[in-house]
């Protein structure tokens, strides 16, 4: 399926996760009550449904946030573009 926002490199991996923005803010907000101290789980299940439009073809999964300063400890966190930074403040 092309969404019109895969590059052609994308759509040649068998297995896609799709998440939608409300799926990555919901993300986002589960790191950040982690780290004011509140009980998370920092995750979202997703479940393949063949009426969603955009349906993962992996049956089910967890997806997991890990605050940043958790993540990076065996090694620096990767380059950004520019504008992905700049977005990435918004959140």
């Amino acid at each position: 399926m092309n969404l019109g926002l895969e590059s052609p490199f994308l759509t040649d991996y068998e297995n896609k996760l799709y998440l939608s923005e409300r799926n990555l803010r919901v993300l986002l907000s589960k790191i950040e009550r982690y780290k004011a101290g509140e009980k998370t789980q920092c995750a979202i299940i997703k479940r393949s449904n063949p009426l969603d439009p955009y349906c993962s073809n992996i049956d089910e999964i967890a997806v997991i946030g890990i605050p940043d300063e958790k993540y990076y400890t065996a090694r620096e966190a990767g380059e950004m573009m520019e504008v992905d930074v700049e977005n990435g403040k918004k959140f």
